[in-house]
Formats: structure tokens, C-alpha cells, sequence
């Protein structure tokens, strides 16, 4: 079997290359994607024709799941995930003092919050929902007396007036 080895990045220098191809040589493993060896040397997932063969082949379970892996790689490649990790885990390595929680620098990194940070914005959140709701209700109550207010000032209106047209004095003629 061999394993996939290949992470496209731009580098600058020959030791960020080394890294960089270390890193992409940890994440294949950490991903633990075997191609047989009769595939082709360049990325078998960019291949058309040993994609499509793959897929014509009547396929056992053990190949199903493989065909599963790379269609979940192709899926992080193209997505950019693989090129997003790689950045983030060469960071990592070159930090001089070594971050306490590698998890914690990897979700800063990758614009996530903390954990205690996510249960505080979940707590606002609720909190918010719960005004937002309380707001919502007042207003609500608030056309709704509008309304009743108009309504019942135009009732009095039609009453005033025919009160007044009512009892307005009759002109004499005298």
C-alpha cells in the first residue's frame, strides 16, 4: 500500500517546505487513507479515469469504504479545509513557546471560540431571546391599546357630533 503524500502549499524557503511536507505526511495519517499500488503516481482523487474505473468496478465493502475516504478527501481539498489545517498545524510548529493547549490555539487560529467562550455567547443569546420575546409582547400590547384608543376616539367623535347637531339652536326668523 502506499499513502498519500502530496499537499499542494506555496512556500518561500526550504525548511517551511520540509514542515510543510511533514505536516501534510501527519494529516494523510491522521485521516488514515491507503491507495493500493496500482494507482497512478500523481493524486488518484484528480484522476478522472482512475476515479470513474473505480466506480465501475463492482465494489466489496472494504472498497466501498475506500471509495468513501476519497470521496470525503476530494470533498476537504476542494473545500479547502486540508490548506486551512496545514496553515494552522505549520503555525503550531513554529510557535517557540509551545501553546499549554494545542486545541485551544488550533480553534484560536481557526477564528472558533472557546469553550467557556461558546457557553457565555449561548447564555447572552438566551438572555437576549428572552427581552426580545418580552419586547415583542409589549409592543404588541401597546398597538393593540393604539388601536383600542382610535378606535374608541372616533366612537366619541360620532357621538359628539350628533350631540351637537342635536341640540344646535334652531334659528328664529323674528
Amino acid at each position: 500500500m502506499k499513502v498519500l503524500e502530496h499537499v499542494s502549499f506555496n512556500v518561500e524557503d526550504e525548511e517551511s517546505e520540509d514542515i510543510i511536507a511533514g505536516v501534510g505526511k501527519i494529516m494523510v495519517g491522521l485521516m488514515r487513507i491507503n491507495i493500493n499500488d496500482g494507482v497512478p503516481s500523481q493524486n488518484p482523487l484528480r484522476c478522472k479515469r482512475f476515479v470513474q474505473g473505480r466506480q465501475a468496478q463492482q465494489q466489496t465493502p472494504h472498497q466501498e469504504k475506500e471509495a468513501k475516504k476519497e470521496s470525503f478527501r476530494k470533498y476537504l481539498e476542494s473545500s479547502g479545509a486540508v490548506d486551512a489545517l496545514t496553515k494552522v498545524l505549520v503555525a503550531l510548529y513554529e510557535q517557540n513557546d509551545k501553546p499549554s493547549s494545542a486545541l485551544e490555539f488550533i480553534q484560536q487560529k481557526l477564528s472558533c471560540p472557546s469553550i467557556p467562550e461558546y457557553e457565555k455567547l449561548q447564555a447572552q443569546f438566551s438572555d437576549l431571546q428572552i427581552r426580545y420575546n418580552d419586547l415583542l409582547t409589549t409592543h404588541r400590547n401597546t398597538c393593540k391599546e393604539l388601536e383600542e384608543m382610535k378606535s374608541s376616539h372616533v366612537l366619541g367623535m360620532a357621538s359628539t357630533k350628533e350631540t351637537t347637531d342635536n341640540e344646535s339652536p334652531a334659528k328664529d326668523d323674528s
